[in-house]
This record gives C-alpha cells, sequence and structure tokens, in this order.
C-alpha cells in the first residue's frame, strides 16, 4: 500500500502560467522552459533530520518520464536543481529533513528555505510561481496517505451490480461522493479540494476503470474485453481540462490506454496528417467524451507520436512536417522533436538484439556461465517481466545511461521467466534490444534466492572479470545507477 501511495503523490505533475486566484486552483497550460529550484537548511538541525541530499521524484505530463533525482546538499546547506519541464510540475520530496510536495514551474525559481530553532523547531517557506503555499501542499500530501492505505478506495466497489455501462457509471458517482466525504479533506479550502481530486482520479482510473482484467475480476464480467458502453464515464472525467497536467504522467498513461484500446481499434497516426487522423479519432471517440476538445486533441496527438518513439521507431520526415504543421502552440513541436532526435541517438548503440540459448549447465554454475560470456565487459543484469509496469518504465529512464556509455565495454543483460508469455516477450525485446535470457521457473528461482531478491526489477552489477559488484532492487534512478556503472568501470 504504501507503494500505491508514493505513486500516486510522486507522479504528480503541474501548470505552468495561471492567472493567480485564491479561491480557485490555477489551469495550467503546456509552456516548455527549464525549472530551478534552490534552498537553504539553517539552524540548529538535530542530528536524526541531517543529511547530505534531498531526494525527488518529478513526472513528465508529454512524455510520461519519471525522474528520480538526489539533488545534493552543500556544507553551506544550499542546494540547487534545474530540469526542462513542458508544463510546472507537482514533484515529491522526501528525506529525513523534509518531506512535502512542491512545484518546479517552468522559466522560473522555485525556494524552499528551511530554518530550525535552537531547540530544533522547524519552520518552512516556500515561494513559486503558482502561488501554492507550503500549507497547501502539506494538507493535499498529508490527506493523500490514508485514502491510499485507509478502507476508502475498497467503498468504491462497494454494492456495484449490473452491465459493464452500469459498472463505470457507479463506479465514478462512488468515488465523487467519497472524495466529497473524504474526512481528511473536511477543513480544505477550494483549492486543496480541488488538487486533491485532480490527483485521486486520474490515478484511479488508470489503475482501476482501465485495468478490464481488474473490474473482470470485480463483477465476473465475461467479455474479454470491454463493450464500448462501458466507457460512458469518460464523460464524467472530462479529459479535455488542462486541469488533469496536476498529474503529469498520470493523465498521459490514460491517454496511451485509450488510444491502445482493443475495443476502439484506433489505428496508429503514422505519416497521416494529424488533423486527418483526428477525424478518425474523434468519429470513434467523440460519442464518449465529447466533442470541441481542441486541448484534448493537442495531448491525445503528442501522445501518439510519443507512442511511437518508446517504440524506437523515430519520426518520418513527413511527420516531423507534420508535427510542424499541426501544433499552434509550439511548446508541442519543441517537445517532440527533442524527443525525436534522443531516439534517433539512441538507437546506434541500442538496436542490436541478441536472444541467447541458456548455458546447459547446473543451477549453482548458471550466472557464472552467463557473465563469462561477456568478460572484458562492465555487465548489469535486468531482472524483469513483460507484465512489470515498473520494469518498463525504468527500461525507459535508463536508455540516456545506455547512451552515455557507449563505447566504454558496457552490457546490458535482461533476465526473464515463463510468468513472461513467451509471445509477449518476443515483442517486448524489439524495443529493449540487449543480450537476452528466457530461464525457466527453477533458475529463476535459483538465482533469486542466491542473490537475495524477491521484487523485480532488480539490478545486477559485474565488474570486467565478472566479479558481482552491486545490487539494486528497482530502479534507483539515472544519477545513482550512472554513479554505481562509472565506480565498477573505474575498477
Amino acid at each position: 500500500m504504501k507503494l500505491l501511495y508514493i505513486s500516486l503523490a510522486a507522479t504528480l505533475f503541474l501548470f505552468i502560467s495561471c492567472t493567480k486566484n485564491n479561491s480557485s486552483l490555477p489551469v495550467p497550460k503546456i509552456e516548455y522552459g527549464m525549472a530551478v529550484l534552490q534552498g537553504k537548511i539553517s539552524g540548529n538541525v538535530p542530528d536524526s533530520l541531517k543529511t547530505d541530499y534531498l531526494e525527488m521524484t518529478v513526472s513528465n505530463a508529454i512524455t510520461t518520464n519519471i525522474t528520480k533525482e538526489k539533488i545534493r546538499i552543500y556544507a553551506d546547506g544550499t542546494f540547487l536543481y534545474s530540469i526542462d519541464l513542458p508544463s510546472a510540475v507537482l514533484a515529491y520530496i522526501f528525506s529525513p529533513v523534509y518531506e512535502n510536495l512542491i512545484c518546479l514551474v517552468p522559466n522560473t525559481t522555485s525556494t524552499i528555505d528551511i530554518f530550525f530553532d535552537e531547540n530544533g523547531n522547524k519552520t518552512v517557506r516556500t515561494k513559486n510561481a503558482m502561488n501554492l503555499s507550503e500549507e497547501n501542499l502539506y494538507n493535499v500530501n498529508a490527506s493523500l496517505i490514508p485514502f491510499s492505505v485507509g478502507e476508502y478506495r475498497g467503498k468504491i466497489v462497494s454494492n456495484i451490480t449490473g452491465t459493464p455501462h452500469d459498472f463505470g457509471l457507479l463506479y465514478v458517482h462512488n468515488l465523487d461522493s467519497i472524495i466529497n466525504n473524504y474526512p481528511p479533506t473536511a477543513g480544505f479550502n477550494n483549492i486543496e479540494k480541488t488538487l486533491f481530486s485532480v490527483i485521486v482520479k486520474p490515478f484511479v482510473m488508470s489503475s482501476y476503470l482501465l485495468d478490464w482484467n481488474y473490474v473482470k475480476t470485480k463483477c465476473n464480467f465475461t467479455d474479454s474485453i470491454p463493450p464500448k458502453s462501458y466507457y460512458s464515464f469518460f464523460k464524467n472525467f472530462d479529459l479535455n481540462n488542462p486541469v488533469y497536467l496536476y498529474c503529469g504522467a498520470e493523465y498521459s498513461e490514460i491517454l496511451q490506454k485509450i488510444l491502445e484500446s482493443e475495443t476502439f481499434n484506433i489505428p496508429s497516426i503514422g505519416d497521416m496528417p494529424c488533423n486527418q487522423w483526428l477525424n478518425i479519432l474523434n468519429g470513434i471517440l467523440d460519442e464518449y467524451i465529447g466533442s470541441n476538445h481542441e486541448f484534448l486533441n493537442d495531448m491525445l496527438v503528442s501522445t501518439a507520436y510519443i507512442m511511437q518513439l518508446k517504440k524506437m521507431h523515430p519520426f518520418s520526415d513527413i511527420q516531423k512536417q507534420n508535427i510542424k504543421n499541426y501544433f499552434k502552440n509550439k511548446s508541442f513541436v519543441t517537445i517532440l522533436l527533442d524527443e525525436n532526435f534522443k531516439t534517433e541517438k539512441l538507437i546506434p548503440s541500442n538496436s542490436q538484439i541478441n536472444i541467447n540459448a541458456t548455458p546447459k549447465v547446473d543451477n549453482l554454475h548458471l550466472m557464472d556461465s552467463i557473465i563469462s560470456k561477456y568478460k572484458g565487459n562492465v555487465v548489469v543484469v535486468d531482472f524483469w517481466a513483460t507484465w512489470c509496469v515498473p520494469c518498463l518504465k525504468a527500461m525507459q529512464q535508463i536508455k540516456q545511461v545506455k547512451s552515455d556509455f557507449t563505447g566504454n565495454h558496457l552490457i546490458f543483460v535482461y533476465i526473464t521467466n515463463p510468468s513472461s508469455p513467451k509471445s509477449e516477450w518476443e515483442k517486448r525485446i524489439k524495443e529493449i534490444s540487449g543480450e537476452q535470457y528466457y530461464l525457466n521457473d527453477d533458475q529463476w528461482e535459483y538465482l533469486s534466492n542466491i542473490f537475495d531478491f524477491s521484487a523485480i526489477p532488480t539490478y545486477l552489477i559485474f565488474d570486467k572479470q565478472g566479479k558481482f559488484s552491486q545490487k539494486f532492487v528497482g530502479y534507483p534512478g539515472n544519477e545513482t545507477m550512472q554513479e554505481a556503472i562509472e565506480n565498477v568501470i573505474r575498477k
């Protein structure tokens, strides 16, 4: 449940320039630029709270990337961090000295100043272009904890019966009722109530309503895919509302699931002019999402192109021109073409796929046999599965690390097991590339016991002599992974 809360809180995303209003939540828009975070920790900091880093998680509403960073705190207590963002973002900072949502806004500097008095009492002052106060962010962050670990989510599906169409509408009705009467939000002002809602609702839609296997299990439906009538609940979410940019990658992942839906069978955008593709798309979706949705159209187009890049297929010249011709907001053009450039850069070092036969040795010598094949190279072993969402997201993040180490005798080895259906595995590895192994259950269990892990993704790093050096359970972020690899290379 703790992971659920972290996912909910840590993937938040927000707006950019807006009209400041103390009575309502500012409405975000897309505007690409560099956001800066700076601050200072000073005073009589208790020993138990002292730390060298602030850890931060931030997500991207266009690329769907989730970035984990360690922000260094210098000897004088100051810290400084910058990141390119397509819109403002609510990021999540966690450390012994400070834990809360924070606001990063493109083309501006946000500040956090933390002061401890002589008794160790803490005062926090924040400043950001969103005009969201420390109290606003603290109240929303604190209210997410009981929602994620409590009984409230279970009440959403209580007493729901009927058809798939009924289930979707009643689910949303129950969710709205619970949010409106949620005890921890009783003292919220309008900004906090709205922000809490726009964080929770996309998370619930993405994680539950758009997971047909979950819905089938809950209601004993027999349909292999949802009937179109099931998606009538879309209108209750108003997906054309830019306020959902606050939840960042969660919003774009909803759009991706819609575009991938077998029920709607939406064609890929390919080389079609964007407006031609949108005419087809709107003909399919307007009954469920309504018409006159210019912002949503822009987000659907950008999501379609990002989905192509995630499969390591750069844009054609025709697509590049279509992007330039379609978007009135040129931030979309900049973001998409930048992501395309990164993809083109990655392809030469990551295009080769080697499907390896599992060595015919006993389990005791299995890993040594695999690693010995790459002697003279540092080897990163990634234990993963096709169904593991954190594994797949980490693979997108680590592409930059792969690119940075091109030519440095670094090999990535990917290991999975029969929990990944063979057909799905064969499809996925085309996007991943690298050295691929498909173990049986007995071999997998032996290695997980020897290397002491029970969760994936798990990463093992071996030096050039084949000696085990380091392990990470869960992706530690690009900075930590890069530092670990550099340390092993230098040995």
